[in-house]
């Protein structure tokens, strides 16, 4: 199942689309001293010069959750143009605007897609920097403050299309993301019988009883493929073992897929943010598989944990 999906918006829609849009009034405002385009509006009446036909206002949902709207333009059989794109504050710094962009992206591939186009104000640097982590990076044109309406300089953005996009590895955090707890992922035989096995329900209610742990679901690409839980006891100042990866579950039906190879990086990337020296995970003795796959991202056999499990730890500087 799809993290995020977009449709054609409706006047049933309405109401809701109406409160993104009184949000990203005073979003907008503030960074570019414009107000945005709303939603279902009569695009030629605020920009006469293109069809109609050929523009598209778009929900973007977090499964049945209204988070954002965008406005697109099909500006040729190859290419499009974003006329807006806002994203509700509470559903930002979580990767869904990157999800979202590539559910537009892959709406038109059938269509031998070679660009996409968009302007962002030269003050708006958050608007720039999300622009540039998605591969809008060259600059076609630079418009001068109250050019096209705003009181800064704009920038006009281009993105050239490759046929082999980045994968869009995400770690949700359950606590913001809690309506996906429904979700159940599929054990093999052996995490079954490992001791931290557990369904997404079961890990949630497991992270919030433990204060160090903290719990994210993984997608990749748009799909919850597994999930994740990391602990960091501060507190105690004499273990060694401080930081633990304490699970690490992908879909059984995704296994044969390598995106547990993928993930795993990200993984580690968010133990060096967080600055800590190392990190350790226990696995069942016999599990064979499990300590090959570990070893390969540098971990390394370090000592026993009760009678059937096996330590493994991987320094970080």
């Amino acid at each position: 199942m799809k993290l995020i999906t977009l449709n054609e918006s409706t006047l049933s829609e309405n109401k809701l689309l109406k409160r993104l849009f009184i949000e990203s009034k005073e979003h907008f405002f503030k960074i570019e001293g414009r107000e945005p385009l709303a939603p279902l509006v009569d695009i030629n009446k605020v920009i006469p010069e293109i069809p109609k036909e050929a523009c598209h206002c778009l929900s973007i949902y977090y499964f049945e959750q209204l988070i954002g709207y965008l406005w697109v333009f099909d500006d040729s059989p190859t290419s499009f143009y974003i006329l807006h794109f806002y994203i509700s504050e509470q559903y930002r710094n979580l990767g869904f605007g990157k999800l979202a962009l590539r559910e537009l992206e892959n709406s038109y591939y059938n269509q031998q897609l070679k660009t996409a186009e968009l302007v962002v104000s030269g003050v708006n640097f958050v608007g720039l920097k999300f622009w540039q982590s998605v591969g809008f990076d060259k600059i076609i044109d630079v418009y001068k403050p109250d050019e096209i309406g705003s009181f800064s300089t704009e920038l006009e953005l281009q993105k050239n299309y490759s046929f082999h996009e980045k994968d869009i590895v995400l770690l949700l955090p359950f606590e913001r993301v809690n309506n996906l707890s429904r979700s159940e992922l599929i054990l093999s035989e052996k995490q079954t019988d490992a001791t931290f096995a557990l369904s997404v329900p079961e890990a949630i209610k497991e992270a919030s009883k433990n204060l160090t742990m903290i719990s994210y679901l993984i997608c990749l690409n748009n799909e919850v493929v597994g999930y994740t839980s990391l602990a960091f006891d501060e507190t105690d100042l004499k273990s060694e073992n401080r930081n633990w990866l304490c699970q690490y579950t992908i879909k059984k039906s995704d296994r044969s897929k390598a995106y547990a190879e993928k993930v795993m990086p990200i993984i580690i990337n968010h133990f060096l943010h967080r600055g800590v020296p190392d990190i350790t995970l226990s696995i069942n003795a016999s599990n064979e598989q499990a300590k090959d796959f570990y070893q390969k991202f540098g971990f390394v056999h370090v000592g026993h944990q009760g009678v059937n499990k096996i330590l493994m730890k991987k320094i970080l500087f």
